[in-house]
C-alpha cells in the first residue's frame, strides 16, 4: 500500500509538471505567433499610430515633428528647452487628433468639393499678384518654397476645410 502511495505520488508529479511545461510552452508559442505575424505584415511596421481605420505613418510623424521642430527654433526655442522635450508627444497627439477627426468626417459624410478648395486657394493673399488676382506661378512658387506639390497642399486644404466643419458642427451642439 504504501508503495502504490508512493508510485501514485510520483505519477502526480510528473503529471504537474507536464502540465507546467505544456502551460510554459503555450506561452512562448503564442509570443513567437506575434512576433512572426507582425513580421508577415499583420501589424504594419510603418505605422505610427493607428485610429479606428486611420493609420498614422512613422513618415507623417517624422515630417510633422520636423515642421514643429523648425516652428519652435524659429520663436527661439533652445534644444534644451521643455517645449523641445515634448515634440513627439505633441506631434502625434495632434496627428491622433487629425486622424480621429478624418474618420468623424468619413463616418459623417464630410466633404470638399474641388470648387471649394479653389475658391480657398483663389482667395489666399500669399498666392495673388499686386491687383489681388490669383497668380499661378505665384501659386507654384509658394508651395515649391515650402517643399509642396499642389497635391499635397490641396490634400492638407481638404483636410483643414472638413476638420473646421466638424469643429463647427461640435460648436453648434
Amino acid at each position: 500500500m504504501v508503495m502504490a502511495n508512493m508510485r501514485d505520488k510520483r505519477f502526480i508529479q510528473i503529471v504537474l509538471w507536464v502540465v507546467i511545461a505544456a502551460f510554459i510552452g503555450t506561452i512562448f508559442i503564442a509570443w513567437g505567433m506575434k512576433s512572426y505575424g507582425d513580421k508577415t505584415g499583420a501589424t504594419d511596421p510603418n505605422t505610427a499610430a493607428s485610429v479606428g481605420g486611420q493609420k498614422v505613418s512613422y513618415d507623417q510623424f517624422y515630417k510633422a515633428a520636423e515642421s514643429y521642430n523648425d516652428t519652435l527654433e524659429a520663436a527661439g526655442c533652445q534644444a534644451s528647452s521643455p517645449e523641445y522635450r515634448q515634440v513627439r508627444r505633441k506631434v502625434l497627439d495632434s496627428l491622433i487628433n487629425q486622424a480621429i477627426l478624418r474618420e468623424t468626417a468619413q463616418k459623417m459624410g464630410l466633404q470638399v468639393s474641388k470648387e471649394e478648395i479653389i475658391a480657398n486657394i483663389m482667395r489666399e493673399q500669399a498666392f495673388q499678384d499686386q491687383n489681388r488676382k490669383f497668380d499661378k506661378e505665384q501659386y507654384v512658387r509658394v508651395l515649391e518654397a515650402n517643399n509642396l506639390t499642389p497635391d499635397q497642399f490641396e490634400s492638407g486644404l481638404r483636410e483643414t476645410l472638413i476638420n473646421q466643419r466638424i469643429r463647427g458642427i461640435l460648436d453648434e451642439s
